[in-house]
């Protein structure tokens, strides 16, 4: 059958499992949904999609369209220039909701446009067109709101697709939108991005416990735009630094779109049990090389702190900044 087209929308518009091309064309629509109104109605026009309504009240937006055999609904995520996007992504606080509890900010959000989420699937569905929802960030949660909503309403939701999600909801929830969507939310998380650990499970924050689980069949992205179900993190710390520092670029909305462009053809499902590992970032002589120079300047600077004491201010400050110089070139040329 050969590759699929990436610059013709071509999806398989009544699949019932993970389709690769299907999650390239909803990555596509969870990026474009960030362009302003005009912009995303021409880009969905020439994907075939003759109807468009862009759905937007507060922070909230959404696009609603449909070709005359499926229906698309694609949310837009965190853009750190719309401060309602940042107070919801912070909020740490719970309610009850879709047989569970979820995070209060996200339903607030999805809250602003329900009512219009829901009459105008119900006209863009009317002719029996299949439904599909995509989202990445916080639109990812707010699809995933959207799609038990619509479900709770009597809707069939044929697929979800979200990119670099966070958790929405607790286990009871958990549970109660699996059981609704039976297998048709499709998760995709970059193993370096941090978003999707977010909220924490348990925060400090908020004097009632807040606990979250995350729904769907999750699809990691490894280095090297690789997909895999299982991924075993490395146990070396330093391997560990690298990958905070690659957190935001592994958040961007284009990186997932480029993984799913380099899988348009491979589903990790047909390998489901193959466990990629993080790769080494350290050889050992550069272990060795870090453990007897700056580690060691920098302990022997501390270590001798207290003698400087009597040297006065100065040499303490220079002793210690002898040491944090040495370290962080080092770290300079790791990452």
């Amino acid at each position: 059958m050969g590759t699929p087209s990436t610059t013709k929308f071509s999806f398989k518009k009544r699949a019932a499992r993970y389709q690769p091309v299907n999650a390239y064309w909803m990555s596509c629509a969870s990026g474009l949904v960030y362009s302003d109104a005009g912009e995303l109605t021409r880009a969905l026009k020439t994907w075939g999609f003759s109807r468009v309504n862009v759905v937007s009240r507060g922070s909230t937006q959404c696009v609603i369209a449909n070709d005359g055999k499926m229906a698309l609904v694609s949310f837009r995520g965190t853009e750190t220039d719309q401060i309602g996007d940042v107070l919801a992504d912070l909020e740490f606080t719970q309610r009850s909701a879709h047989g569970g509890r979820v995070h209060s900010g996200f339903y607030r959000a999805y809250a602003q446009v329900r009512s219009r989420v829901r009459s105008q699937v119900a006209a863009h569905v009317a002719d029996g067109q299949t439904l599909w929802i995509a989202g990445h960030s916080l639109g990812g949660a707010l699809a995933t709101l959207a799609a038990i909503d619509l479900c709770e309403q009597g809707r069939t939701v044929h697929g979800v697709y979200t990119y670099g999600q966070p958790h929405v909801g607790d286990a009871s929830f958990r549970d109660h939108y699996n059981k609704q969507l039976r297998g048709r939310h499709y998760r995709i998380a970059n193993v370096n991005d941090l978003v999707p650990n977010l909220p924490l499970r348990k925060t400090e924050v908020d004097p009632i416990d807040t606990e979250y689980s995350h729904v769907g069949a999750e699809i990691l992205i490894a280095p090297g735009d690789r997909l895999t179900l299982q991924y075993r993190r490395s146990r070396n710390i330093l391997n560990q630094f690298k990958s905070v520092g690659e957190a935001l670029p592994c958040h961007a909305w284009a990186g997932y779109i480029r993984a799913m462009m380099a899988n348009i053809d491979k589903s990790p499902f047909d390998a489901p049990d193959t466990v990629l590992t993080e790769g080494g970032l350290l050889t050992p002589e550069e272990i060795a090389a870090w453990a007897k120079g700056p580690i060691t300047d920098f302990v022997s600077a501390a270590s001798s702190a207290g003698s400087g004491l009597q040297g006065g201010a100065q040499s303490v400050g220079d002793a210690l900044e002898s040491g944090v110089k040495s370290t962080r070139d080092f770290f300079k040329k790791l990452f």
